[in-house]
């Protein structure tokens, strides 16, 4: 299988630097708009949160040669503004073009421009082109499809499984998410309606709305009603969820385990009953992790839940899930 990856960020070097250990995935190239190679390189080298980069890497003009198993793999790096030039520079339409811009305005370019399959870091808040793993089919007749977001990715396959087994009430859902780049080291404009996210972010929680709360209330059905509120953290990685299900049903303890150790979500939802902080999760690829020690039927109506995921590491690996899902 070979990739493109469209944008160099968080999540696109996320994603490059798990494929080095793929031996069924070749990159193929990079896109990268707004960067030099030799900074996309610099980047990918360095990183603040994950480390130095364990392989060797150098540039050769506009490449990138990335030494692996004593071998070089060669990268070529565009930097192409419009989707439409980027397609010429593709000539094998076996190649899945992950997009991780974060401009929606791209997706609907791709149909226009080339016969690609994409695949988008960011939710359609769930039309029939989105994957969650651990929730629904594979979508390998879809041309465009949306990996949805990280807090999805890591609640939704735990949701599922419970709703397999139980009818919910409602769900109550406050996540706790690091911040992310474009918020502000010292106060400043925000161009969104969350004015509030351009307060900086070093000694303040920051409350928000979350798109999590669109993703699911578009998949579950909750007559009480389903809210989800998300709080910005001065943090550098991990995420955090806090999960309060009402169900109409009187349930038991065991019942839950048996729920949550459904065989639909084994492979991507871990357990944990160490005395563990957000830090200890950073680098785990598991879609979530459920702290079993805040884990506690309240009542016979109530659960709660707390889960640990990795914004960036454990999105990504779902993404790389994905595209072998689809190639």
């Amino acid at each position: 299988m070979k990739v493109l990856i469209n944008g160099f960020g968080r999540i696109g070097r996320a994603i490059f630097r798990l494929l080095i250990n793929c031996k069924d995935i070749e990159c193929v190239g990079i896109n990268e708009p707004f960067a030099s190679t030799y900074n996309m390189a610099y980047l990918l080298r360095y990183d603040s949160l994950y480390g130095t980069l364990k392989e060797e890497l150098r540039l050769d003009k506009d490449n990138l040669i990335l030494s692996v198993d004593k071998s070089n793999r060669i990268i070529p790096c565009y930097h192409a503004q419009k989707i439409s030039e980027l397609a010429r520079l593709i000539d094998d339409e076996d190649v899945i073009i992950v997009d991780a811009t974060g401009q929606s305005d791209n997706i609907p370019l791709y149909s226009l421009c080339c016969n690609n399959k994409i695949i988008v870091t960011s939710t359609s808040y769930f039309n029939d082109n989105e994957k969650i793993f651990g929730y629904n089919k594979p979508l390998k007749d879809k041309k465009i499809i949306y990996g949805s977001i990280c807090d999805s990715v890591a609640v939704v396959p735990v949701l599922g499984a419970l709703n397999k087994y139980f009818e919910f009430n409602s769900v109550l859902i406050t996540t706790m998410h690091p911040a992310l780049n474009y918020q502000k080291v010292l106060d400043s404009y925000m161009s969104s309606q969350d004015i509030s996210l351009g307060r900086q972010y070093i000694d303040s929680l920051i409350p928000k709305r979350t798109s999590l709360e669109k993703v699911v209330k578009a998949l579950f059905k909750a007559s009480g009603g389903i809210r989800c509120l998300s709080y910005r953290t001065p943090t550098e990685s991990v995420c955090s969820a806090d999960i309060s299900i009402y169900f109409n049903d009187r349930i038991t303890y065991p019942q839950v385990m048996q729920a949550l150790h459904d065989e639909s979500i084994s492979k991507w939802v871990t357990f944990s009953e160490d005395e563990k902080v957000s830090i200890d999760f950073k680098g785990n690829l598991s879609s979530c992790i459920v702290d079993l020690r805040w884990t506690e039927l309240i009542n016979p109506n109530l659960l709660k839940i707390v889960i640990w995921y990795d914004n960036e590491y454990g999105y990504s690996a779902r993404i790389i899930d994905l595209i072998r899902d689809i190639g």
